[in-house]
């Protein structure tokens, strides 16, 4: 993945970034999944609730996350089969585990943006006093970039 400073740097100064809260660029709709669901059953929640990800969630204990590249890596791209929903399920796919960072240590959007591109992820959890509290994903960053304000 490319450096995503470098994929920005085009459309704004790296200062806007240094002002930057995390909460003004992150979305705080976070739809969660269970890890036994089908993948067919999380590309369908996908659609219904037009996110690109989804909290993978089991005895409100964080596992992971699924992604729209996910789906698409693992599962169609290796012609597996996810129409059967007894076969291919979630945590079969899910990335894991799920990368955050918490508001109590930083409120900087670079600082996230320097933790993303150290795993090389394109979503991040964002955390406060232990809970998640929203998604941090590079499509509302480059929206930022552009002025465009996340709507949730």
């Amino acid at each position: 993945m490319p450096n995503l400073i470098n994929r920005f740097k085009h459309n704004i100064n790296k200062e806007v970034f240094l002002l930057t809260d995390i909460e003004e660029a992150m979305t705080k709709k976070i739809s969660i999944i269970n890890p036994d669901a089908s993948v067919f059953e999380s590309a369908k929640k996908l659609e219904k609730n037009k996110s690109s990800c989804l909290i993978v969630m089991e005895k409100d204990k964080i596992k992971g996350i699924v992604t729209e590249r996910d789906i698409v890596c693992k599962c169609i791209a290796k012609k597996r089969d996810t129409t059967d929903e007894k076969k291919l399920k979630v945590r079969d796919i899910m990335s894991s585990p799920l990368i955050t960072l918490s508001l109590d240590d930083t409120k900087n959007v670079m600082d996230a943006i320097v933790r993303m591109n150290k795993y090389q992820i394109k979503k991040l959890g964002i955390t406060k006093n232990g809970k998640l509290v929203g998604i941090l994903c590079e499509e509302f960053l480059s929206g930022f970039c552009l002025g465009i304000k996340n709507k949730s």
